[in-house]
């Protein structure tokens, strides 16, 4: 008895997340349907200076063309800067001490290209890092769509819509004080 009570509370709790997380995925794509009413967006961001978590991005717009690009530096993975090779044996001093090393920065590009329809973007986000590893060097990509608020002040933007957990984020566009 107190087995099945668990699997039903097991049960409803895996639908309440299931629930949740169409239920964001629904009011996104809902946003989408009423911003394609909307001006073309590419007209409102050009030229403009947009910021995420990371890094601030400069939009620019050729023909049907939009680029949203940006970089940042961040320190090298911790595992890398604890000297583990050091650790064992190459590079060691006579006394079997490393030398502390001043973390390495990598520099992280993103890229957003894709057109607007309405205040709705349809394209793609790329990222790479440079100077990492041969895999670390090969750009990622994911599908990406953004709907520009009616204020002209953020972006919402959905990856990956397509998977089961997208990821969810705003970029807001970066004014000057």
């Amino acid at each position: 008895m107190l087995r099945l009570a668990e699997t039903r509370e097991l049960e409803q709790q895996t639908q309440d997340e299931i629930l949740v997380a169409a239920k964001s995925k629904s009011d996104f794509y809902r946003e989408i349907g009423r911003s394609l009413a909307f001006d073309d967006g590419a007209k409102q961001i050009d030229g403009e200076e947009w910021v995420d978590k990371d890094c601030h991005l400069l939009a620019s717009t050729k023909g049907n063309s939009v680029d949203f690009v940006g970089s940042f530096e961040r320190e090298r993975n911790a595992f890398v800067g604890l000297g583990l090779l050091s650790a064992l044996g190459g590079n060691l001093n006579p006394l079997g001490v490393t030398p502390a090393q001043v973390p390495e920065k990598i520099k992280h590009h993103i890229r957003y290209t894709g057109c607007f329809e309405g205040h709705v973007f349809f394209g793609k986000v790329t990222r790479r890092s440079e100077g990492q590893t041969l895999a670390g060097d090969v750009p990622s990509e994911a599908e990406g769509i953004m709907v520009l608020s009616s204020d002209l002040l953020t972006l919402r933007v959905i990856e990956t819509p397509q998977s089961r957990e997208p990821s969810f984020y705003v970029l807001s566009r970066f004014i000057q004080r």
